[in-house]
């Protein structure tokens, strides 16, 4: 079982970051446009609704990352970006993650290794089993397939 090097697991993360910001944008636009029709051109509570609605945005954004994870982990070990990099993330017993932890690892853990200037996720360059923070939290690996 070869593990999978830095840059592969940078690539899939990439296109599976810009898969939940292009859904989130979209989400993010429609809501804008029906703030804008219903409120017309009441800019006081246009300005406020607009700052309720980015703060409600973070945690829509959270969500999305948690449900994309959670699915895509737990069914086959592989989000989109992994299938265009051919590699997977399985527990260490090789056994795929439960609906609950793939999602929080791809959420919580991921903001875990993100902290410290990245540091959790360049961890894998020095880790011998190439494993991240997230991966030592949760008792994951990325595998090549």
């Amino acid at each position: 079982m070869n593990h999978a090097g830095f840059f592969q697991r940078f690539i899939a993360y990439l296109v599976d970051n810009i898969m939940i910001a292009v859904i989130g944008s979209i989400l993010g636009g429609c809501c804008g446009v029906l703030i804008f029709s219903l409120l017309g051109s009441d800019e006081d509570a246009v300005v406020w609704l607009s700052i309720l609605l980015s703060c409600g945005l973070f945690f829509v954004l959270t969500l999305l990352q948690f449900l994309y994870f959670g699915y895509f982990w737990s069914r086959d070990g592989r989000s989109l970006g992994m299938r265009l990099m051919n590699i997977k993330v399985i527990k260490t017993d090789g056994s795929l993650m439960t609906f609950l932890i793939a999602g929080l690892r791809g959420s919580v853990g991921y903001w875990i290794s993100s902290f410290i200037f990245g540091l959790g996720f360049l961890w894998a360059l020095i880790d011998d089993e190439k494993r991240a923070w997230h991966d030592m939290i949760f008792n994951t690996s990325v595998v090549e397939e």
